[in-house]
Parts: C-alpha cells; sequence; structure tokens
C-alpha cells in the first residue's frame, strides 16, 4: 500500500478560526420580607465545579479563588449591590471552541460574603448561589429574570443607640490607649463586651457579630479585627478625647494643711516656728534681766 502523502495546505486553511463568547449577569439583593432592594451586601463570583452541567449548582470548583474581571477599566473581584438592590457582574467568560458547538451557557457561583447593615449573612453553603450566562447582556434573545437574593432582617439591629459615647482611660505609659465598649443586652444578643487598640478621641464604625466577635474598621489607622460567621450590626462608636500625657492633679484631704512651700517635708515650717518661737521669748527675756538691772543701780546711786 502507498504511503498516504502529508497534506500541504497552510494551516490557515485546515483550522477553524477561535471564537470567543463573554457574558454579563445580574441580580438582586432583597428583605426576605418585603422584596425591597437592600444596598450594601457584597459578593465575589467562583467558577463552577462543573461548568458546563445539565444544572448550575453551588459547588465552587476545588481549590479556585474569587474571579477577576474588568470594570469601567479596573480589575475588580468584589461586587456591591447598590441602593435598588441590584448586583451587576460583567465580562464573565463563556466559551471558545472552534471545533465543538457552542455552550448555550456557562456555570457560575455567586458568594455573598456581606450582608446588609442590619441583615444576617447567609451560613456556610447558605451564602452561595449558583447562577448561569449567556452570551451578550442579560435579557438580550431570551426572556431574562434576574435572580432575587432574600436576606433576613434581625429584629433587634436598630435598637441600640448610635453614635455610642465612652471614655477611654489612660494606659501605662508608653503603651495604647486601651478603651472597653459594652453594647446593652436586647431579647436577641447577649452582652458583647469589645476591648481593643483604639486611640483617644477617634471616631469609629463596629461592625458586631455574632457569637459576641466584633470588627473595628475606619479607625485613622487603630484597627482589630475578629472574624465572626454572622454580621448583625453596625454602629459609630465615639472616644472621648482625653490627655494621658497630663500628670493628675493630686486633691488635698480635709484633715490635711495645704502649706505654700516647695520641697522637703511639711514638719520643716513647723520646726522653724517653733525656733522663731523660742528664740523671741529669750530675746523678751534678756530684755526684762536689763531693765531689772538698771533700775537696781538707779537706787543704789540715790
Amino acid at each position: 500500500m502507498p504511503p498516504i502523502p502529508h497534506s500541504r495546505q497552510a494551516p490557515s486553511e485546515i483550522s477553524n478560526i477561535a471564537t470567543t463568547r463573554w457574558g454579563w449577569y445580574e441580580a438582586y439583593k432583597v428583605d426576605g420580607v418585603t422584596g425591597a432592594g437592600l444596598a450594601g451586601a457584597k459578593f465575589e463570583v467562583y467558577p463552577a465545579a462543573d461548568p458546563y452541567g445539565e444544572r448550575c449548582v453551588a459547588t465552587p470548583l476545588a481549590g479556585s479563588g474569587p474571579i477577576e474581571v474588568v470594570e469601567n477599566g479596573a480589575t475588580v473581584t468584589e461586587f456591591t449591590s447598590d441602593t435598588n438592590g441590584r448586583v451587576f457582574i460583567p465580562g464573565l467568560f463563556i466559551d471558545q471552541d472552534p471545533i465543538h458547538p457552542f455552550s448555550a451557557y456557562r456555570c457560575y457561583v455567586l458568594k455573598e460574603t456581606l450582608a446588609p447593615v442590619g441583615y444576617d449573612l447567609p451560613y456556610g453553603s447558605a451564602a452561595y448561589t449558583p447562577f448561569s450566562v449567556t452570551p451578550g447582556a442579560p435579557g438580550t434573545g431570551t426572556t431574562y429574570v434576574p435572580k432575587r437574593i432574600p436576606n433576613t432582617r434581625l429584629p433587634w439591629a436598630m435598637s441600640l443607640p448610635t453614635p455610642i459615647v465612652v471614655q477611654a482611660t489612660c494606659p501605662v505609659p508608653g503603651q495604647p490607649t486601651v478603651p472597653s465598649v459594652m453594647f446593652p443586652p436586647t431579647a436577641n444578643i447577649r452582652t458583647v463586651t469589645m476591648v481593643g487598640e483604639v486611640k483617644a478621641g477617634s471616631t469609629v464604625t463596629v461592625r458586631v457579630l455574632g457569637d459576641e466577635e466584633y470588627v473595628f474598621v475606619q479607625s485613622a489607622g487603630w484597627t482589630i479585627t475578629k472574624v465572626g460567621a454572622s454580621f448583625m450590626g453596625e454602629y459609630t462608636v465615639k472616644f472621648d478625647a482625653i490627655d494621658c500625657e497630663k500628670p493628675p492633679v493630686k486633691e488635698s484631704k480635709p484633715h490635711e494643711t495645704s502649706l505654700a512651700v516647695t520641697g522637703g517635708s511639711d514638719m520643716v515650717p513647723l520646726l522653724r516656728m517653733g525656733v522663731g518661737a523660742i528664740l523671741l521669748l529669750g530675746a523678751a527675756v534678756f530684755t526684762a534681766a536689763q531693765v531689772t538691772k538698771r533700775r537696781r543701780r538707779a537706787m543704789e546711786q540715790a
């Protein structure tokens, strides 16, 4: 059998041109009861374990990190809901396949990392939401219904005063000011005491978390971070300004006599007064003796 000759065609004549397709996604963060949009929720996007599965499931690809996308010329990994609760995620890759038919969609997983103020953050697998991306902008060519992601409102979230004003105390010389902040107990939370390194006179934002945990933010370089599982509220705390460099003024006790003497013991003025009195008494005795002596001489001469 004669050998099969190699093709002499150029690669461009025997290869298909690769085409890359991209898509966008939007969802809405809403109140679980009223359906109102919620601002301030933060999300990350992860590749799905099965990107072209028959059904998208909330299982991120093992070992993967949040996806980076380009938004308004900047590379971002975090997406925040706006005042209407809308979360918009542009520039998600779908496929690039010059041989097999194009996929109708690609699966991703949305992870909520921060709940709106006053709402509970879903814990564990509940924080993950699966979604699919189709080519083009949402709603093009098909009937598109954005996914609504609800959150549960915490009943006590607005019951604490804001801002909370507390008094810091002067630390040991050379150590930072260490104040203690205590939130009053409510029907749905235990008393939360926060102790940490915060500058006296500063205003900070305190995010209260579940299980008596907390995070201090926006504190002019003085921060405390302790990760918690459930976001529960955010409040402003004002630490009263104090002057820890000025020495305290010693208050005199009622039974003590304040003497205008600088330095030395308080007994020194008393000793000086006693010596003075003795000298005056001696001078008086000496003068009286001189007068008596003169009188005697006068009588003898007479």
